[in-house]
């Protein structure tokens, strides 16, 4: 029987969610209540491809709320939200530059993960790979 999920997650960026569904060719169904399996959850919604139900980023937590049989259907599903949180901390390391007024390289290494450096007056003030991935896998790159 299929159930409700939350998935360690910490999105709570409105416009960096926006941006990384919409990297992901998703719709963005935004801030509102959205049904996931029997709950109705307030928070931001996007209907991804061969997911029956709509995901949910909870507008309070930050968490990844999605049907079980969603997540467990097929392997490929895990990887759509691997690579939705990569793209997420990425366009809020994009818009946190933009503030700031510095810029960012994004380098993919040989193990397929990426690295991000920002720049601030040519120098680099910040280096670092991607984060772990949401639900205890690896994380594929974008």
């Amino acid at each position: 029987m299929s159930q409700e999920q939350v998935l360690e997650f910490a999105g709570k960026c409105p416009i960096a969610l926006e941006a990384a569904c919409k990297h992901m060719g998703w719709k963005w169904l935004g801030l509102k209540e959205h049904r996931v399996y029997v709950r109705r959850i307030h928070g931001y919604g996007m209907e991804i491809p061969g997911f029956d139900y709509t995901v949910v980023v909870d507008a309070i937590t930050g968490k990844l709320r999605i049907d079980e049989d969603d997540v467990r259907r097929t392997p490929s599903n895990q990887k759509k939200l691997d690579k939705f949180r990569v793209a997420y901390y990425e366009a809020v390391a994009g818009a946190t530059c933009e503030a700031a007024n510095a810029t960012m390289t994004r380098t993919v290494l040989a193990d397929g993960s990426i690295e991000l450096d920002i720049h601030v007056g040519g120098g680099i003030v910040a280096s670092g790979q991607e984060p772990p991935s949401i639900g205890g896998t690896s994380a594929p790159t974008l």
